[in-house]
Order: structure tokens, then sequence, then C-alpha cells
């Protein structure tokens, strides 16, 4: 998705990219270096689950972190209420923090 992007949008690329998840951000990474695209230089890079693949390549990502075993509790509690017949809607909202590394400073 990424080498298509810089196909697309040649010198027009946006100086960010959120991408959905750190396997994907690592592709999009490897795309830009490909291209001669230097990371944070030109373009900052910023990923979403924070896993360990985000410092295990260079510049490591920038990611936004989530509790994901939080998240994890919760969709279950969601479900075994559901299943105990409960049909009520519940808005679940859980924190996140950046945690900033090499890709975006």
């Amino acid at each position: 998705m990424m080498q298509k992007a810089i196909r697309k949008l040649g010198d027009q690329l946006p100086g960010a990219f959120f991408v959905a998840n750190d396997p994907m951000a690592a592709g999009a990474l490897k795309a830009l270096q490909a291209s001669g695209i230097q990371v944070p230089e030109r373009v900052k890079l910023f990923s979403f689950n924070n896993t360990s693949l985000a410092t295990f390549v260079y510049p490591e990502l920038s990611a936004v972190n989530v509790d994901t075993e939080l998240m994890g509790a919760t969709a279950v509690n969601l479900v075994i209420s559901r299943l105990a017949g409960r049909t009520t809607t519940q808005r679940v909202e859980l924190g996140t923090n950046l945690v900033e590394r090499a890709s975006s400073k």
C-alpha cells in the first residue's frame, strides 16, 4: 500500500503516516526506505499496538500503546454479559499513550 502511495503522490507525500499496526508500519518503512525517502527527516511514521516489532526495525517506530490485556478482559466481560442475556449497549473507552521513538523525531 505504501508503494502505491509513493507512486501516486510522488513529491506530494504528507509529512507523516499513521499505520494501522506494527507489521504494516514495518512494511511501510521498508517501502519508504527502498524509495529513498528518509524517515523521519522527510516523512514521520507512527503505528498502533506498540509490539516488540516496533523496536526491531530502524528507525524504531513511534507507536500508540494500548493495554491489550485490559482490552481482552473487557471484551470477555462484554461477551459474558451478552451470553447472560444483557442486551443493553455499553460504551467502553480504553486509555492509550504515545511511545515516541526515532521514526517521528
